[in-house]
């Protein structure tokens, strides 16, 4: 029953390396994506989006590349000889290295850069517990303002752990019933526009979405179930949300400014390129490049 959900390990050290043994597999959605976290039995870590034919992200290469590392160490191989071997960048032998204190024949790492490199994982962990348990009454949000470094790491790189291990929302302090919605409405309607001006004014661009207007209000996924009793908060987000080829041609103005901004050439390939535009956009973006284009190629005459 699980042989389709059995998926490949790339421990290179490994003898099942590229088999299909890995059946512990953790899936979490990130917006509109879904990524899929894959643990083998070697211990052996990586994450991959679901569909995606990109090189999975290796979280974790396991105890095999600590004792090959010891091992080549300890016959005198050189960083470089080490990395050669065992197929991955001499940071990582450097780093590996560092962190299991070996002897090594190069020049290990500084202990600042190593403290900077490899954080403690346990030590951000237990601040965070710590946090929790001397401030019960406050939610996720208000904790990651008091921690913003352990949380952007805990998010970054133990986000599984982290939201096992966070406070769930918080309930509501007063029933729908007692809400005065009408008077939230209006409010609310008030800083959406507010907000929307807000994410335009970022650089680079970024998309004004309903996702991205309701996490600047704190308010995430939470007005779509509350439509009816929202009417102008609901009409305000049909106004000032972007569609695709809107961000895009925003994109390309905020490039071309970009681009004179640096003194260089503003060509379209430039534009398409620093706009992180697909090589194939709609016939607006498309038209809209082209004409820069002939604009340049006006000006060189």
């Amino acid at each position: 029953m699980f042989r389709h959900w059995q998926k490949p390990c790339f421990n290179r050290l490994a003898d099942h390396y590229g088999q299909n043994v890995i059946h512990e597999i953790a899936v979490r959605h990130d917006q509109d994506r879904v990524i899929g976290r894959f643990s083998c039995a070697c211990g052996f870590v990586y994450s991959r989006e679901v569909g995606s034919r990109s090189s999975p992200r290796i979280l974790d290469f396991g105890p095999l590349l600590d004792d090959q590392i010891r091992q080549k160490v300890a016959e005198g191989l050189g960083l470089r000889a080490v990395a050669r071997y065992l197929a991955i960048d001499p940071g990582t032998v450097r780093l590996h290295a560092s962190r299991r204190g070996l002897n090594v024949p190069w020049k290990p790492l500084a202990a600042r850069h190593s403290r900077t490199l490899v954080p403690d994982r346990d030590a951000i962990r237990i601040r965070w517990l710590d946090m929790q348990q001397n401030y019960a009454d406050l939610s996720r949000r208000r904790l990651a303002l008091l921690l913003p470094k352990e949380h952007a790491w805990l998010y970054r790189h133990d986000r599984e752990w982290l939201e096992q291990h966070s406070p769930t929302a918080l309930h509501k302090k007063w029933s729908d019933q007692r809400v005065d919605w009408e008077t939230l409405d209006r409010s609310m309607a008030i800083q959406l526009r507010k907000v929307a001006r807000e994410i335009t004014r970022e650089v680079p661009p970024q998309r004004v979405t309903q996702a991205a207007l309701e996490r600047k209000l704190g308010r995430s996924r939470w007005m779509s179930k509350r439509q009816a009793k929202l009417p102008k908060s609901i009409g305000v987000l049909g106004e000032v949300m972007e569609t695709t080829d809107a961000f895009r041609l925003r994109r390309i103005a905020w490039a071309v400014s970009e681009l004179d901004r640096q003194a260089l050439p503003v060509r379209s390939w430039r534009v398409r390129r620093l706009a992180g535009l697909p090589s194939i956009a709609s016939p607006s973006v498309e038209t809209a490049l082209a004409a820069l284009e002939i604009m340049a190629g006006s000006s060189e005459v």
